[in-house]
């Protein structure tokens, strides 16, 4: 099953659309290219949320909670081709949770959270 599948079934084709709408808000022009691939759109946008650090300031969407936002991307995360739309947020460490090595400890894996 397809990320979009996946998102679409768990949450319904409004939900998805809203998600897709979101995209770009905070990082308007900053992405060199947004994919024209839904699938990655949604990835990008799911990424924007932890890369703006929306589910700490409120700006996500309500209905998702930020736990099930990183499993989501977790489960599908050999599928996302798209470019991570914050190099800060890398920097940060806001995308850590989908390395998720091994040898992490329950510590720091909350430490992510």
């Amino acid at each position: 099953m397809t990320g979009l599948d996946d998102f679409t079934q768990k949450y319904g084709k409004g939900k998805l659309l809203e998600v897709l709408k979101a995209i770009n808000n905070h990082t308007a022009g900053m992405v060199a290219k947004l994919p024209e691939d839904d699938e990655q759109r949604l990835y990008v946008s799911l990424l924007e949320m932890f890369g703006w650090e929306c589910f700490k300031y409120g700006d996500a969407p309500k209905w998702l909670p930020k736990t099930e936002a990183m499993d989501f991307l977790k489960e599908h995360r050999d599928e996302i081709k798209c470019e991570m739309p914050s190099y800060l947020a890398i920097f940060m460490g806001l995308y850590n949770f989908l390395l998720d090595p091994p040898d992490m400890t329950e510590q720091e894996k909350e430490a992510l959270k």
